[in-house]
């Protein structure tokens, strides 16, 4: 699998993850001191997300779509922009926007330095 496959496959285990509620596995994306910018709330650190999405989020409830990635890769770190879509599990638009990633390859695969979230309307 090439680094931009390995870091788009990536991409749909945390969209899985999130939706499932699986905080851990889905912070274990992030290197220990990643960065996650929801619209200029920033989160440091696995632990910080997991308490984040813990305190409002409802496993199950939703589902996210993102569009074809672009990823840049440089040698051990890459770059993304994907739009994404939330919806309800009933079908109505919760969140629309985009994320900038920050990916750096780690000795068991790629994770996550930093995603940037921006909301669209």
């Amino acid at each position: 699998m090439s680094d931009v496959e390995s870091i788009i496959a990536a991409m749909g285990e945390y969209a899985h993850l999130v939706d499932d509620g699986h905080l851990e596995k889905w912070a274990d994306l992030y290197v220990e001191d990643g960065e996650l910018d929801v619209a200029g709330h920033v989160i440091h650190g696995r632990t910080a997300m997991i308490e984040y999405l813990s305190s409002g989020y409802a496993a199950g409830k939703s589902t996210h779509f993102f569009s074809v990635p672009n990823i840049l890769v440089a040698g051990d770190e890459a770059r993304g922009v994907a739009d994404f879509l939330v919806v309800t599990n009933d079908g109505k638009v919760a969140s629309v926007g985009r994320v900038h990633d920050e990916w750096v390859r780690c000795p068991d695969r790629w994770r996550l330095r930093v995603r940037r979230i921006s909301l669209k309307g």
